[in-house]
């Protein structure tokens, strides 16, 4: 026999907003930082949703359309593995040339990879695509944004790139936020980063999180909306940690030798935290009745931090959280 621990899912509200965009292309920006696959992605939605080309009628008959998702389809296949020899070079140019949205990423692509593509390197080409990319889907800014933030094929301009990050919202908003923080393009605005920061934020400890927490370290404060986003993802990450912590050999072990019957064991573990602390004290709220069994779970508890981040703890000088756990012997 062996245990499994049973644990409540905190269900946590995300942020309101979708990532669905124009031609189901929103993930076409995230390459710029993490090359091929979200590209990838982003064209086999592309593909998925059948967007239309960039000049393609209203109207068009079935059978045309379904021509260009296979076209697109084969632009993702034929650069998904670079280099890139010249004939599928030249089918994916004549592709993009028809209009065909996959095809032109695909394209733009090759032109700013360059020599990681076997290709010719010509930026100037890939920001023409593109631009014409981003009248059908905004997100696409953010390429261009990134563009002009590292002086891609032209000088520096931190103040371009703040224009056209904003433009592509979500897709360039940590990125803005960045230029806000620094000064860079314009005025420094820290209020102005803290509010896209925290609009950014999704996971524990993510880019955006913890550049939230580096502005609360130099003083920056948040507003009753931010600190309510801040509780819900520390939560979620606190949900996280302690799943982690708890599903530990010493514990796994001391679960089976508790465990050989057949009646489920209960058990509730109290961390208490104070807010300017992500480090809590645990203790047992409920034992499980066996010593060892105890022993190993406070072990295993007293693992669990948030590190620098402490909950917001309101009138409160602490906040209590209970995790209930419930082994159940399983066979093997």
């Amino acid at each position: 026999m062996r245990g499994a621990i049973q644990r409540p899912f905190y269900n946590g509200h995300r942020a309101a907003g979708s990532n669905r965009t124009a031609c189901g292309s929103a993930h076409l920006s995230g390459y710029t930082y993490a090359m091929h696959t979200p590209l990838l992605l982003m064209l086999m939605i592309v593909v998925a949703t059948g967007c239309k080309t960039l000049s393609q009628r209203a109207g068009e008959a079935p059978a045309a359309a379904n021509q260009d998702r296979i076209a697109s389809v084969q632009c993702v296949l034929q650069t998904a593995n670079p280099p890139i020899d010249p004939e599928t070079f030249d089918s994916v140019k004549a592709r993009a040339g028809d209009g065909n949205p996959a095809c032109m990423a695909a394209l733009a692509m090759m032109y700013r990879g360059g020599d990681a593509y076997g290709v010719d390197q010509d930026l100037a080409r890939a920001r023409a695509l593109f631009a014409k990319l981003a009248l059908v889907d905004p997100a696409i800014h953010a390429v261009l944004g990134h563009m002009a933030e590292q002086g891609e094929g032209e000088p520096v301009d931190y103040a371009k790139a703040r224009t056209l990050y904003g433009l592509s919202g979500a897709a360039g908003a940590l990125r803005l936020a960045g230029l806000l923080e620094h000064g860079r393009g314009g005025a420094q605005d820290l209020p102005g980063a803290m509010e896209l920061y925290t609009d950014t934020m999704r996971h524990f400890q993510d880019d955006a999180w913890n550049a939230m927490g580096r502005l609360r370290a130099q003083g920056q404060s948040l507003n009753a909306q931010q600190r309510e986003r801040y509780q819900q993802i520390w939560v979620r990450g606190l949900v996280t940690q302690v799943r982690e912590r708890l599903n530990v050999a010493h514990v796994r072990a001391a679960m089976k030798a508790s465990t050989e019957g057949s009646t489920a064991i209960s058990a509730k573990v109290m961390f208490t935290f104070t807010s300017a602390n992500g480090t809590p004290q645990a203790r047992l709220k409920q034992k499980t009745g066996d010593a060892n069994l105890d022993a190993a779970l406070l072990k295993a508890a007293a693992m669990v931090t948030m590190g620098e981040f402490g909950p917001f703890t309101g009138d409160q000088k602490t906040l209590e959280v209970v995790s209930p756990l419930v082994m159940v012997p399983r066979a093997q």
